[in-house]
């Protein structure tokens, strides 16, 4: 999309990309209250599914 519009308004992609981030992340901080994450302990507290197990 950052192509696009560079292409359309005669401007660099790393610009748009750029707005894109700083929006994303003032969304996130924005909403970091209500975001029901907890503290990393470490490890890792999901699994992958292998769906080439379900066939055998």
């Amino acid at each position: 999309m950052a192509i696009r519009l560079s292409k359309a308004f005669g401007s660099m992609p790393e610009g748009w990309l750029e707005m894109q981030t700083a929006w994303g992340l003032w969304w996130a901080r924005d909403r970091a209250e209500e975001t029901a994450a907890g503290k990393f302990c470490g490890g890792v507290s999901w699994t992958l599914h292998d769906k080439s197990r379900d066939a055998a």
